[in-house]
């Protein structure tokens, strides 16, 4: 369940069971029930033994500022008995393994994005085929975040409109960045589950991103709030309550995993594992797959 809170009064806990009340009534719904909570309204109160044993069950909790978006989540920071041994690890990751790992990242990412367009018979596979291959031959981050977005300007055009620009103020927009917000959100704790620091990227390092890590991490699953925004556009006509909790339904997607079918949460999971795994000397990252078949996020 995607906890979706935007008119409770408050929000309380006991018995491992969360109990929202409104205009005297009460709703109890159990945390394992729960996949993500997400706090729109700024009048609910919340308990702080609510949120820490959230956190504790690695329960995500978004708050969102008062235009509705996405601001802060709450983190179980030494929530894994690794954290020490974790950060040393990052910190001593080598160059030639990120770009490498980066490389794959791009690549996968523009490979969903092609069987997206397909999957929507808006295809462009020829064009994003031959950014994909050029994607092996390029050398510095640089190179491959040039090449990446040269091909995300031939996809957004086709998958929105020609001329569509990320940068515009539209409901488009908006959409994706409500969608990214959510997924980033959910990625990070994730990553802090596993004893990871939020801030050490792989190709994002800026000093000012808390969240370098888990921006790396969402790129191969952005076409997937790509596809949300995009048969939402055919429903909605505002980012209004309806439209987000239709966006929400992202991490109720399934992916693949080493030929396995798995939740969204648990093909992160995997996702960070590999991660870990290869940068401290496996030689292969295995990065999720999104199915060529999506459900329709009713």
């Amino acid at each position: 369940m995607i906890l979706f809170i935007n008119s409770c009064e408050s929000v309380e806990c006991r018995n491992d069971t969360l109990i929202l009340k409104k205009e005297g009534e009460k709703v109890n719904i159990n945390h394992r029930d729960i996949e993500v909570v997400v706090f729109e309204s700024m009048s609910t109160s919340v308990s702080v033994y609510t949120l820490i044993f959230l956190g504790e069950q690695n329960i995500p909790v978004i708050f969102c500022d008062n235009k509705h978006i996405p601001k802060i989540i709450t983190l179980d920071l030494f929530g894994n008995f690794k954290v020490s041994e974790r950060l040393k690890e990052q910190i001593s990751w080598s160059e030639n393994k990120k770009i490498k790992l980066w490389k794959q990242m791009i690549e996968k990412k523009i490979e969903h994005q092609k069987n997206l367009l397909s999957y929507l018979n808006r295809d462009e596979g020829n064009k994003l085929e031959k950014y994909l291959n050029d994607v092996e031959n390029k050398e510095t981050y640089n190179e491959v975040n040039g090449l990446e977005a040269i091909s995300a300007k031939v996809y957004f055009e086709k998958m929105f409109n020609k001329g569509f620009n990320r940068k515009d103020k539209n409901l488009i927009n908006s959409s994706l960045n409500y969608g990214y917000s959510l997924l980033r959100s959910y990625i990070c704790t994730i990553v802090v589950g596993k004893g990871l620091h939020p801030s050490l990227g792989i190709c994002h390092k800026s000093m000012y991103n808390e969240f370098n890590l888990a921006d790396d991490i969402i790129e191969v699953y952005r076409p997937l709030v790509d596809y949300g925004v995009c048969i939402g556009l055919e429903k909605y006509k505002k980012l209004d309550t309806d439209f987000k909790k239709h966006l929400l339904l992202t991490v109720t997607q399934t992916l693949e995993v080493g030929g396995n079918e798995v939740s969204f949460k648990r093909s992160v999971e995997l996702y960070v594992d590999s991660i870990i795994n290869f940068l401290n000397g496996d030689e292969q990252c295995e990065i999720p797959k999104i199915k060529n078949e999506l459900n329709s996020y009713e």
